[in-house]
């Protein structure tokens, strides 16, 4: 990322969060953004984030989920994810 995007990217961030209007919503930002800070995430590129999957993790979880949706927010027990 270049020095440019990083700072459009920054900015985007900031504008997000001033348009925040709710206190609880914005203080689990705030304690969101500390906590990913001080554990140095932020900090280290080649470190992949809390929320990084596989491909094939991602599909299951779209797969699962849809399945999810459609059994109005209950997964079958014992279903295989194809």
């Amino acid at each position: 990322m270049t020095a440019l995007e990083l700072q459009t990217s920054k900015q985007s961030l900031i504008e997000s969060i001033l348009s925040i209007e709710d206190a609880e919503t914005l203080e689990k930002v705030k304690k969101y953004i500390h906590r990913i800070c001080k554990s140095g995430v932020a900090k280290t590129e080649d470190r992949p984030g809390p929320l990084v999957m596989t491909d094939e993790a991602f599909r299951e979880t779209v797969i699962r989920s849809t399945q999810e949706f459609r059994n109005g927010g209950k997964t079958c027990p014992n279903t295989t994810v194809r």
